[in-house]
């Protein structure tokens, strides 16, 4: 007997694409309720530039291309100021215009303007610490579920 198929759809948004998010990411898409993936920098199966498949190689994540959207402009300058230490005040954390907490805001902003022009809206939405606010207040205007994942450190680190 053949189970149907899940009506569910989930909307996935992690800045950073950590591990974990792309891991959650894939069992959405392996069990189809995956609508799609936002992230700041991520690869998927089947993208056919060269380019950022090879950029992109560690940010990889075993689900069609197409599901995912990024903004990665803002990341990858953070990236490559961290990796040569250069303009250190443009990574402030809070304050710098190029510092995690901007990053994680204005993926979420994004993901906001992004939810409120789909004409199909998805089940639910599924965020992770300081980047879900705006993005949740569109999810309660359109009637989305939204779920909150506040990941904590890791066990053996603590």
């Amino acid at each position: 007997m053949k189970l149907p198929r899940p009506t569910a759809r989930i909307v996935l948004a992690h800045p950073t694409g950590n591990t974990f998010s792309r891991a959650a990411a894939e069992a959405f898409y392996r069990s189809d309720l995956l609508d799609t993936f936002h992230t700041c920098i991520a690869v998927g199966e089947g993208n056919v530039n060269p380019v950022t498949n090879r950029l992109y190689a560690q940010r990889r994540c075993r689900i069609p291309h197409a599901l995912i959207r990024t903004q990665a402009g803002r990341e990858l300058a953070r990236l490559a100021l961290q990796k040569k230490g250069w303009f250190p005040g443009l990574r402030r954390h809070e304050s710098g215009p190029l510092c995690v907490d901007r990053i994680y805001h204005g993926l979420d902003e994004k993901v906001a303007r992004w939810l409120l022009r789909q004409k199909q809206r998805p089940s639910a939405i599924y965020a992770y610490e300081d980047g879900a606010l705006a993005s949740f207040r569109a999810a309660l205007e359109r009637g989305i579920q939204r779920i909150y994942d506040l990941p904590i450190g890791y066990w053996r680190a603590a």
